[in-house]
């Protein structure tokens, strides 16, 4: 029973994380198009497109694996944080290189080379959070991955914000 109530709770408090993300994320796209008007928008997202393409390609399935592995407990903790930082790290340095050059093909005149870069370097960003999420998940340690799920549309709206 007690194996129960934990498991509504966490989904409760998933559930919870996952509402109040989606609420900043919209408020942050409502104050983006009103600052940046449709042209500077359009700009801002198809600046966003290659490295998101590449975070999705280099997620690897990371974070269902680490999750299966832990759970699971055929390896050591400390081989599967181990192999996944150097997944991480290899998978972060391939993205960024890889979302310079494509963005820098483009030969968009909106971008200079600090925005294309800034924009390459959410990749490791989110490969970081989409790894390690699931080194929290396989641990379950639910109330640190809510954390850290509903830090980062926060972390996003301050930039947004201050940049």
């Amino acid at each position: 029973m007690v194996k129960n109530y934990s498991l509504a709770k966490d989904g409760i408090s998933v559930f919870g994380t996952q509402m109040l993300t989606l609420i900043i994320s919209f408020v942050s796209g409502v104050l983006l198009a009103r600052w940046l008007g449709p042209a500077g928008r359009g700009a801002f997202t198809a600046l966003l497109v290659y490295p998101a393409i590449l975070i999705s390609l280099l997620s690897l399935g990371m974070r269902q694996a680490t999750v299966y592995y832990l759970g699971k407990q055929k390896y050591s903790e400390s081989d599967i944080v181990g192999v996944t930082l150097l997944l991480l790290i290899s998978s972060s340095i391939i993205g960024v290189l890889t979302s310079v050059a494509i963005i820098s093909y483009t030969k968009n005149p909106d971008y200079n080379l600090m925005l294309i870069l800034l924009a390459s370097l959410t990749i490791p960003a989110d490969l970081t959070i989409n790894y390690f999420t699931g080194i929290l998940i396989g641990k379950q340690q639910i109330n640190k991955f809510n954390k850290v799920m509903y830090l980062v549309p926060i972390i996003n709206f301050v930039l947004i914000t201050f940049f």
